[in-house]
């Protein structure tokens, strides 16, 4: 597992807002109040500055995989059952849950969000994992869910409004690692 660092959000901030490299030697610069305050694309809790953080975080610490053809093509990312080659990167969570996110390494551009338990594999018996496709700006298309309790089931729904409320719960995870709320001081 890797640790998210905050440089990779720094150098996005840095390309996308074109501060120069003085910003980074700034000690009064800090790009996570203007990341905090950005409007989310419509109908998401998805703002671009998370997205863009996000595709420089995977395209730095990612790491490359594939999705089998059970999974790609049942949330229809691949026509034919064929592996969709990927790049994903991971943090845990202090409700002791993994959330992914991952791209294509061709040229399709639809995202996927993935979250489940830590610590469980497919093997196990109470593995499960929602796995979310969705489009660059947020909004949610399909998502497939794996259970292994009891037995094996792959349920894939179509996008809707609540499927929408709890991918934007993951866009939340990963903006608050991006622009943290800050902590109430110890009184």
């Amino acid at each position: 597992m890797q640790t998210l660092p905050r440089v990779a959000f720094l150098i996005c901030l840095i390309l996308a807002f074109g501060r120069g490299a003085a910003a980074v030697a700034d000690p009064t610069f800090s790009p996570f109040p203007t990341c905090a305050a950005m409007n989310p694309y419509p109908g998401t809790a998805l703002t671009p500055c998370v997205m863009s953080g996000l595709l420089v975080l995977v395209a730095s610490d990612g790491e490359d995989q594939d999705f089998p053809p059970s999974i790609s093509q049942r949330l229809g990312l691949v026509p034919t059952p064929q592996n969709w080659p990927l790049r994903k990167v991971c943090s845990k969570s202090h409700d002791s849950r993994i959330h992914c996110f991952e791209i294509s390494r061709g040229s399709n551009q639809d995202v996927l969000v993935t979250v489940g338990p830590l610590g469980t594999k497919p093997s196990d018996d109470a593995y499960t994992r929602n796995i979310f496709r969705a489009r660059r700006d947020g909004s949610v298309e399909s998502e497939l869910i794996i259970s292994t309790a009891p037995g094996r089931t792959w349920t894939v729904h179509d996008a809707d409004q609540a499927m929408q409320s709890e991918l934007d719960q993951e866009w939340l995870f990963w903006g608050n690692i991006f622009a943290p709320n800050p902590s109430p001081s110890p009184s």
